[in-house]
This record gives structure tokens, C-alpha cells and sequence, in this order.
């Protein structure tokens, strides 16, 4: 077994604006922790939505989730709450599980606007989102 003080993995996520063209949302906050929460962390994005984060130790038995907390921008800081989607994204940190890459990428999480852009109203209703943000 490696010496865990030497692990050190980076993780690379995004926070997105959702249905905008316009450019990404930097986050304000963005949390990252197990479920055991034997370690937890916030960060912020830098201009580009993008965030690093250095991940020290091993962490085999943890399940590491990262999660939104709060935007910058006024007009594009809501999480959807919807039930059917997913509030967070997981990332394995364990330096004991073949990876050789030290750095992982994250699936990207994202705010909403408040309201949609006109042109995105036919993609939602081909995508069976209605206008209010409901399932069609």
C-alpha cells in the first residue's frame, strides 16, 4: 500500500449556466465532501466556471460527492430541485483503484437562469421540458 501522505489527487470540475449562451456561471461556493464526512472542502470557480481541488491522503472506503452551493450571478444561481435529477456528482479519490492518472474530471453541475432564453423553448419542449421547468 502506497504511503498515504503522498497521495495527493486533483479533481477538475465545472459549473455551468444552464440554458445560456451568454457564458458560465462562477460559482460563489462549491462543496465537496464524503459521505462519512471524513474530509470536506469548498471552493470557487475561477472565470472560466472551472475549479481544482488537491485531495491529500487515501480515501479508499469514502464516496466523495461534490455539490453547488451558491452562484455569483443574481440571474443565474438557481439549483434545480426536481426530484428526478441528480444534486450532486461523484468522484472516486481513492489512490488504490488502478487509476494512474492522478487527476480526475467531474461530471459538470449546473445553475439555472431564472428564465429561460427565448430560444431555447422549442430545444426544452423537444427535450419534454415544459416552459415552467416541469416534464411535459
Amino acid at each position: 500500500m502506497a504511503n498515504s501522505s503522498k497521495n495527493i489527487i486533483t479533481f477538475l470540475l465545472s459549473a455551468l449556466s444552464v440554458l445560456s449562451s451568454l457564458g458560465v456561471a462562477n460559482a460563489k461556493e462549491i462543496a465537496v465532501e464524503g459521505k462519512k464526512k471524513t474530509w470536506s472542502h469548498d471552493a470557487v470557480t475561477d472565470d472560466k466556471g472551472m475549479y481544482h481541488i488537491k485531495v491529500t491522503g487515501n480515501h479508499d472506503e469514502d464516496i466523495c460527492e461534490v455539490m453547488l452551493v451558491e452562484s455569483n450571478d443574481p440571474d443565474c444561481n438557481e439549483v434545480n430541485k426536481d426530484q428526478y435529477l441528480k444534486k450532486t456528482a461523484r468522484v472516486e479519490i481513492s489512490s488504490d483503484d488502478g487509476e494512474v492518472e492522478k487527476v480526475r474530471e467531474v461530471s459538470p453541475l449546473g445553475f439555472m437562469i431564472k428564465e429561460p432564453m427565448a430560444q431555447c423553448v422549442d430545444v426544452m419542449r423537444d427535450m419534454g421540458i415544459a416552459a415552467d421547468g416541469s416534464i411535459a
